[in-house]
């Protein structure tokens, strides 16, 4: 990861601008936005040049030529990707456990390790804007504390039609899938959602229909992965061993499904879901290994389906599966998830016109602010405000939205989709 770009937030919040507010001006979205502030991602000339003139500023003045020996991706000129050299940038991935992918130099980055471990989770292949692809092939001490690495493979020009680009993608996509360890659902989860988001980074090279046309058909495929896996559920023998093989492509179905929910399908979701959602739910509250994963992605599940009844006005139905969610959410022990559940529970009680039950529900999220990113904190808060306005407590509702000013981060970094969901674009 690249040094903070100072410079920019600088200048944005000198004109007291939110993040969303800047994706918005320059057409994208407030992850982005966050990435180029943070180090994380450096934007392409196409961005620069809209930043530079939103802020009446050069990229020397925006801070972009300071980071450029650190963050600068690798030419889109360059056709060798079987170069025998590569470089290193030292990134923070706190957290995840990757082990040794052996990739000897000239190998294509979708090579197969020679082995792998089922519990030992892997993670390869980033997108690092540009069409460059890079992948972690250190091994980490996780009781020592120590980082990867990422390796950098030069890069090979865009193909010119987006298309074949994300036919490409995919194909590392799934090699991804197929390497995840089914106890790390949660990291897998922030690295495919980072991964989806970043398509975007290509719209400026191709034809604006066709490259949604063409992301939308890779979100279905990647939403569709458990449904070959599916058939086995009803031969296997060592349920262990077939939620260790389902639980990950699950994993990549719910978070494409959180990015094709932002795009109205919501008839796509609900059919890619309904496969394995009865599957989850079973597993969420069978003891297993990997009982806490499955409650993971059954209270997303959850999530997913209830808002598929919400905008068919099926408030009752909505209700129903926000409690189920909550529930899940609790297993996982996960208190983002968790606190998250709540708020959609406290949306669907009030269409259910149960006041006092949201206000309820509202107060028990707010138990946990402490244990949640400010940005979900905030949320908490507007949600507690808007429970005490609908309940008649106007001192209490100016007292909470207050407080929610007062937490919002403006900087809002990683967070989880189902945080995402409304935000961005589609």
């Amino acid at each position: 990861m690249g040094k903070p770009n100072k410079k920019l937030q600088n200048e944005r919040e000198l004109r007291g601008w939110s993040q969303q507010s800047v994706a918005t001006a320059v057409g994208t979205d407030f992850k982005r936005v966050s990435a180029w502030e943070t180090g994380a991602n450096t934007p392409s000339p196409y961005y620069r040049e809209k930043l530079c003139t939103l802020f009446g500023k050069d990229a020397r003045e925006l801070g972009f030529l300071d980071n450029e020996e650190v963050a600068d991706p690798p030419s889109l000129e360059s056709t060798d990707i079987f170069q025998k050299s590569s470089s290193t940038t030292n990134i923070d991935l706190s957290g995840m456990h990757p082990i040794q992918l052996v990739v000897p130099n000239g190998t294509p980055p979708i090579a197969q390790p020679d082995h792998r471990s089922n519990d030992t989770p892997v993670i390869v292949i980033l997108h690092r804007g540009n069409g460059a692809d890079t992948i972690l092939p250190q091994e980490t001490n996780a009781a020592q504390g120590d980082l990867p690495t990422i390796q950098t493979l030069p890069g090979e020009p865009l193909p010119t039609d987006s298309a074949t680009w994300f036919s490409e993608k995919l194909v590392q996509i799934i090699f991804l899938v197929n390497q995840q360890c089914a106890e790390l659902c949660t990291d897998f989860q922030k690295i495919l959602d980072w991964e989806l988001t970043m398509f975007d980074d290509l719209l400026p090279f191709y034809d604006a229909d066709e490259f949604h046309l063409s992301r939308r058909n890779a979100l279905l495929v990647i939403a569709a992965l458990p449904k070959g896996l599916l058939g086995m559920a009803q031969h296997e023998q060592k349920a262990e061993r077939m939620q260790a093989e389902i639980l990950p492509p699950c994993a990549a179905s719910v978070t494409a499904c959180w990015h094709l929910m932002k795009g109205k399908e919501i008839t796509v979701v609900e059919r890619a879901v309904s496969r394995y959602f009865s599957l989850l739910l079973t597993w969420a509250n069978q003891s297993s290994k990997y009982q806490r994963s499955a409650a993971y992605l059954a209270a997303q599940s959850c999530m997913l389906m209830g808002l598929v009844e919400l905008h068919r006005s099926q408030f009752s139905k909505w209700l129903s599966y926000c409690q189920q969610a909550v529930k899940h959410a609790k297993i996982s022990k996960d208190r983002t998830l968790h606190v998250y559940a709540l708020v959609f529970l406290g949306s669907a009680l009030k269409e259910n016109g149960q006041l006092v039950a949201m206000l309820q529900t509202h107060q028990e999220a707010a138990r946990y602010l402490e244990e949640v990113m400010p940005l979900v904190r905030s949320k908490v808060l507007a949600e507690l405000a808007r429970s005490h306005a609908r309940n008649g407590h106007v001192h209490e509702a100016l007292h909470y939205i207050c407080q929610a000013r007062e937490v919002f981060p403006g900087e809002v970094g990683d967070i989880p989709c189902f945080v995402a969901a409304d935000c961005g674009i589609f």
